[in-house]
């Protein structure tokens, strides 16, 4: 018996992947991943698995192509009628080449329409389809749309007395726009409208002029302004921005007065696979130290953090010492928030009281324990149960604004 991987059955098994010499993956199933891997267009989820699906495959003893390019070419004509010609089939198809009357394929693909295929023109007693589950598995809502209106829907979108959500979003989803293939507007489904943007650029004394350098941050500028949706989840790439606009629109408010105080949050896991430097010296507030880099990176000098600290103006706290706290007039940024769980978040929403804003900024696909992991992440769990309620708003930032040198990382295994 030979168990054949499909591209999606692999990133959807990745985090208990095994191959042994009775598995087989195709070289293009190889290319795929390599290719996703290196793409500016797939989320950075998808790319950690990709690599890590890479990496297993290095380590691994498994078979690969035995049938030449010219005889798969042979059965894609074959089944012409019946198949799409495309990537997928000649995977399909070269998994079904390797089924005889001496040895039982087992095909595992995670995309349902293969499956279909599959099951319905090929399964007999030596070749069988399975399913791994990615159309059932949770993933992070993007928080926006892209869309093409046709002429109708502009014309209805800009009807004063239309309210019906022409383009069917979730509450608190951005409908971004085009139109000849460039972004023409945006707006925000409320509920009950669909309105337009309503933030403001920074001109601050402290972090200079900011504003949104793509449709994402526009996205999440409005969000993080929005009075209206306390509680803002942000997930996205490295140095996309995430924990930087939430700290810059945090001190702009709290210097408008519209809150008093920023109340930096973050669960103290070292990275993963670093060794632990041991005890830190001091108090509570010098053993925090070192968890508040980003934030002295944003501001730019310890010196400033230090007199916002003594100012009250920003608070770091512990996440163990949040149970019984009741937070008002504050903004509340956890950091690195994939390092949470269910529970966590739990708690941290529960203290939230009267005119406070709760911003979480993460990246899965950087937590930094198994217990982060899967049904035991805190945002997974967050994003399933409070999409399309009118206090929760989520956007997923895409692109890399740090530096041309940040996007060298997402090509390094």
């Amino acid at each position: 018996m030979i168990r054949v991987y499909d591209t999606s059955a692999l990133l959807d098994l990745s985090d208990n992947l095994v191959l042994d010499k009775d598995c087989y993956v195709s070289t293009l199933v190889i290319k795929e991943l390599e290719n996703i891997k290196t793409s500016y267009s797939k989320d950075s989820e998808v790319k950690a698995k990709a690599r890590q699906v890479v990496r297993i495959l290095r380590q691994s003893n498994f078979a690969t192509n035995t049938k030449n390019a010219a005889a798969i070419e042979k059965m894609v004509k074959k089944y012409i009628k019946l198949l799409p010609d495309n990537t997928d089939s000649r995977i399909l198809l070269e998994a079904y080449s390797l089924s005889n009357h001496k040895r039982e394929v087992h095909f595992y693909t995670g995309d349902y329409t293969l499956y279909l295929f599959g099951t319905t023109i090929f399964n007999n007693d030596n070749f069988t389809t399975h399913i791994t589950g990615s159309i059932t598995k949770k993933r992070f809502w993007d928080g926006y749309m892209i869309i093409e209106p046709t002429q109708e829907q502009w014309s209805r979108l800009y009807d004063t007395m239309n309210s019906e959500n022409i383009f069917n979003l979730k509450v608190n989803e951005y409908a971004i726009l085009t139109k000849d293939e460039k972004v023409s507007a945006i707006c925000r489904w409320d509920g009950s409208n669909y309105v337009q943007l309503g933030y403001k650029t920074i001109k601050s004394p402290l972090l200079g002029n900011i504003s949104p350098r793509n449709m994402e941050q526009k996205c999440y500028f409005d969000l993080l302004q929005n009075p209206n949706i306390p509680i803002v989840n942000c997930v996205g790439r490295v140095g996309s921005g995430k924990t930087f606009l939430a700290t810059a629109v945090a001190l702009d408010m709290i210097e408008a007065g519209y809150y008093d105080k920023l109340l930096y949050v973050r669960n103290n896991f070292g990275v993963e696979d670093t060794k632990d430097p041991g005890a830190l010296p001091g108090d509570l507030e010098e053993k925090l130290r070192p968890f508040l880099g980003p934030l002295i990176d944003i501001v730019g000098d310890d010196m400033i953090v230090d007199q916002l600290i003594s100012e009250g103006k920003v608070e770091q706290i512990h996440l163990g010492y949040l149970r019984g706290r009741s937070l008002k007039n504050c903004v509340v940024l956890v950091d690195e928030s994939q390092n949470l769980t269910p529970s966590h978040i739990k708690m941290l929403i529960s203290r939230m009281a009267e005119n406070s804003k709760l911003i979480f900024c993460g990246d899965y696909s950087q937590a930094d324990s198994k217990i982060f992991r899967n049904q035991s992440n805190g945002l997974l769990k967050m994003n399933e149960r409070l999409q399309n309620n009118k206090l929760y708003g989520q956007i997923r930032l895409n692109k890399i604004e740090r530096s041309e040198v940040c996007k060298l990382a997402d090509l390094i295994d």
